[in-house]
């Protein structure tokens, strides 16, 4: 409830405060309240909307529903996590386009001069570790379920198989099958 509640605060403070700022007066084209990002670069503040209602729709659905009282099963657990995963992850993305957009765009991943290199390697570090934990968080818990599936697949079938051979018609049919073999 607590990462959730972060997350929805900043993502609200970022759609009432975008990076740049909103313009103070109307005055060369552009109106007062309105954000800079979106005059000076459109794609990018579309994008940063995109990854931002995606980590504040999301983490007011995780806060909605531990406060609907719904009891926390499994089923339920593993949505608020899968939930939680992509709010963080948009949260993610969202600062990566401020930094893109507050930095000016600078050869923002591969600079060409050494000014920025020290940057870039940590964001882009940054970037992969990010993206080798997803992966990796993704397989354990795509394994995890697999394996459980298949343990009470494995299950029901077992006791399907041993209820059949004990069932009484079975045994007769086992009992008369001996006595007409016996010498």
């Amino acid at each position: 409830m607590v990462v959730a509640s972060l997350i929805a605060t900043m993502a609200f403070q970022v759609g009432i405060n975008p990076p740049g700022g909103a313009w103070q007066d109307n005055m060369d084209g552009h109106i007062a309240g309105n954000s800079i990002m979106a005059d000076v670069n459109k794609d990018q503040y579309d994008t940063l909307l995109i990854y931002n209602t995606v980590g504040l729709i999301s983490s007011l659905s995780v806060i909605l529903l531990l406060i609907s009282g719904l009891p926390c099963a499994r089923l339920f657990v593993g949505i608020l996590m899968i939930t939680l995963w992509i709010a963080i992850s948009a949260t993610t993305l969202s600062y990566l386009v401020s930094v893109r957009y507050l930095t000016g765009n600078r050869e923002f991943l591969w600079p060409s001069s050494g000014n920025h290199r020290a940057v870039v390697i940590a964001i882009s570090v940054s970037i992969c570790f990010w993206i080798v934990l997803l992966v990796v968080l993704l397989l354990a818990n795509a394994l995890r379920f697999i394996v459980k599936a298949l343990r009470g697949l494995a299950q029901k079938l077992f006791r399907g198989c041993f209820s059949f051979f004990t069932q009484r018609p079975y045994v007769e049919l086992v009992v008369q099958l001996e006595n007409l073999f016996e010498y």
